[in-house]
């Protein structure tokens, strides 16, 4: 699946329903299961688990994905099984008082991602593998790195967002690197930058390297 490109998340939720479907088959090896099992799955997700439409759908793709590229068993089209429907509902989208009661009920750290997240338009694990190098004072904006599609792209950054990060560089806390918590074995990088991080330790920097934000402008 890294292969080709899926996010952490797709790779987490398609492993999930694999799960899921065998243990639906009581635990029966996946490769003795076909079709049939599969409809019978996703018309119990539909019936008697009433889920959202998106919810089979995403079930349905794991499933195929797994006969078809890790099984090598191709399923061809699969029919006969009820769809879930979709919702009519409106979405529910926060006024502007609103988004800012719930910010000003936030301090420190927790408002600092929550008003990154909210300012910018950032996934939520776009927000949490944000580095220093990605953020650009001088033309307030941020580069989002490997997202969604693994694409890149550039948000905006908002002068209170600016005011509240720069005391966060002048005074890192070395304690708060993940390195110094033991995550860096699980801690999804880009792919150029992965050498990088090597068990429990974390490479020096390069020489010449950016290791801070951008002091352009």
């Amino acid at each position: 699946m890294r292969r080709r490109a899926y996010s952490i998340r797709t790779e987490q939720a398609y492993e999930g329903w694999a799960t899921r479907f065998i243990a639906f088959c009581h635990n029966a090896d996946p490769r003795a299961c076909g079709g049939n099992e599969i409809v019978s799955f996703l018309q119990d997700l539909a019936v008697r688990r009433k889920v959202a439409a998106s919810t089979q759908n995403q079930a349905l793709n794991a499933l195929v994905f797994l006969y078809e590229h890790v099984l090598s068993q191709p399923l061809g089209e699969l029919t006969g099984f009820v769809r879930a429907r979709h919702p009519k509902r409106l979405p529910v989208v926060l006024t502007r008082l609103e988004a800012g009661t719930l910010l000003n009920r936030l301090e420190g750290t927790h408002w600092l991602m929550v008003a990154l997240l909210h300012g910018t338009g950032m996934r939520l694990m776009e927000g949490v593998r944000l580095r220093v190098k990605d953020i650009d004072f001088g033309y307030r904006q941020i580069t989002v790195r490997d997202g969604k599609g693994q694409k890149d792209r550039v948000v905006p950054l908002a002068l209170m967002l600016r005011a509240a990060l720069t005391p966060k560089f002048r005074h890192p806390s070395p304690w708060s690197h993940p390195c110094m918590q033991g995550q860096c074995r699980n801690m999804r990088v880009p792919h150029a930058n992965r050498g990088q991080v090597t068990g429990d330790r974390c490479a020096p920097p390069q020489a010449g390297g950016n290791t801070t934000a951008s002091g352009r402008g």
